[in-house]
């Protein structure tokens, strides 16, 4: 299966290297992962609250397992708080 969906709406961004999106995305993951995540009404609007001014990781979240093995094929980029919002 061939996925070509590269972010395209998100403009200004700088995409990271396989390694390095495929670390980031999986410790963003597991931190998630292991906290509860509890948010209610428009979730554009929570983002804009809660999102300061920097970088932010945006991932395609694609993995695919071989066994116990996790391995992200998907895409990573970094984007301002303003670009991601505008995506979103």
């Amino acid at each position: 299966m061939k996925n070509a969906y590269r972010m395209c709406g998100l403009t200004k961004k700088s995409e990271l290297s396989a390694d390095v999106g495929a670390g980031v995305f999986f410790k963003a993951l597991d931190f998630c992962s292991a906290r509860p995540v509890v948010c209610s009404g428009d979730s554009s609007n929570i983002l804009e609250e809660f999102l300061c001014a920097g970088g932010f990781f945006v991932a395609h979240n694609v993995v695919r397992h071989k066994g116990r093995v996790r391995i992200f094929e998907g895409t990573g980029s970094v984007a301002q708080a303003e670009d991601v919002l505008g995506f979103i």
